[in-house]
C-alpha cells in the first residue's frame, strides 16, 4: 500500500468532493457482492465514495475493515460517506497522477 504525504491526502479530498457514492452498504454489512464492486470500482477509478448506512458505531469499524480487506486507504468520513483511495498497480492504467514533493513545490511557487 502507498503512503501518502498531506498534500497528496489534501488533493485527493479536494477531487473526491465532486464524486458520488459509487457502493452503497446496508444493513447486510461487507458481503461478496460488496466486496467484488468495491474492489471493481476501486480498479477502474482508484478514489471512490462509498456511503454506509449503518449506526455511528458500527460505521467507523466497517470502514476500517473495508479499508483493510480492499487494501485502500481513507482519506475521508463524514458521516454516512467514505472516501478511499488506491492507487492502481500499473502505471500505465493509473488515472489519477499523484505529484511528488518537488514538483508540488515548483508549481507552489510558479502560482
Amino acid at each position: 500500500m502507498i503512503e501518502l504525504e498531506g498534500f497528496q491526502k489534501k488533493y485527493l479530498r479536494g477531487v473526491g468532493q465532486k464524486l458520488k457514492p459509487v457502493v452503497r452498504i446496508g444493513k447486510a454489512g461487507l458481503t461478496e457482492g460488496v466486496l467484488a464492486k468495491l474492489d471493481h470500482e476501486l480498479n477502474c477509478h482508484e478514489l471512490i465514495k462509498l456511503r454506509v448506512g449503518l449506526p455511528r458505531d458500527e460505521r467507523a469499524e466497517l470502514i476500517r475493515e473495508i479499508a483493510r480487506v480492499s487494501t485502500s486507504l481513507v482519506l475521508a468520513t463524514i458521516g454516512q460517506t467514505a472516501l478511499l483511495f488506491r492507487q492502481h498497480a500499473d502505471p500505465e492504467k493509473r488515472s489519477i497522477r499523484l505529484l511528488s514533493r518537488r514538483e508540488h513545490e515548483r508549481r507552489r511557487r510558479s502560482s
